[in-house]
C-alpha cells in the first residue's frame, strides 16, 4: 500500500499550466544549410511557447518542413480541417497530372525570404499563412506558403511520393479528430 501510494506521488510531478489558443498562422524560421535533408512532418495538436514564457495548445494540424539533421521546423503552418481537405485535393490532383514519380525523396526548399532580423526564438510569423498547391514541369510538386495577401515567403518542390505521403497524413490526422 505504502509503495502504491509513493509510486503514485512519483506520477504526478509538477503541473503544467496550458491554455487553449490560436498560435500564429505560420512560422518561418532560418534557412540552415543547403545540403541539409529534409521532410514534411504532420502534427495535433501543437504547444506553443509565447515569449512570456506561457504555453498555448493549439488544436490546428502543423504542417511543417522539417531538417532531420537537426531536428527543427524551417517552416510551419497551421491548418484547420476544411483547409486540410483542401490541401489534399489540391496534392491529388497535382499527383494525378504527373506521368512519372521520382524514386528519391525530393523535399527542397528552393527560396524562402527571412528578415535579417528574425523575431523571438530565431522565427518570423506570417499571417494567414496558406499553401498552395503549383503544377510544374516533370515529377516534381510546388507548394508556396502565401500570406494573408497572396505573398508568397516560401517556396517547397516536393517529389509525387513524398506529396502523396503527406496527403495521407493529413487526411487520417482530419478523420482521427472528425
Amino acid at each position: 500500500m505504502i509503495a502504491m501510494a509513493v509510486l503514485l506521488a512519483g506520477c504526478a510531478g509538477p503541473r503544467v499550466s496550458q491554455h487553449s489558443g490560436r498560435a500564429p498562422d505560420a512560422v518561418l524560421g532560418a534557412m540552415g544549410e543547403p545540403a541539409d535533408h529534409r521532410v514534411w512532418a504532420v502534427v495535433r495538436p501543437t504547444v506553443w511557447v509565447e515569449a512570456t514564457g506561457g504555453q498555448i495548445v493549439d488544436d490546428r494540424i502543423t504542417m511543417a518542413v522539417l531538417n532531420r539533421d537537426t531536428a527543427t521546423w524551417q517552416v510551419a503552418s497551421r491548418l484547420n480541417d476544411l483547409q486540410a481537405l483542401s490541401l489534399i485535393d489540391a496534392l491529388q490532383q497535382a499527383v494525378q497530372r504527373r506521368s512519372a514519380a521520382n524514386p528519391t525523396s525530393v523535399v527542397l526548399v528552393e527560396s524562402q525570404e527571412i528578415p535579417a532580423d528574425l523575431g523571438p526564438n530565431g522565427v518570423v510569423s506570417v499571417a494567414g499563412g496558406a499553401w498552395q498547391v503549383t503544377p510544374t514541369e516533370g515529377a516534381l510538386i510546388r507548394l508556396d506558403l502565401v500570406d494573408e495577401t497572396g505573398h508568397a515567403h516560401v517556396r517547397v518542390v516536393t517529389d509525387i511520393l513524398s506529396a502523396q505521403d503527406l496527403g495521407r497524413r493529413l487526411g487520417l490526422i482530419v478523420r482521427v479528430a472528425g
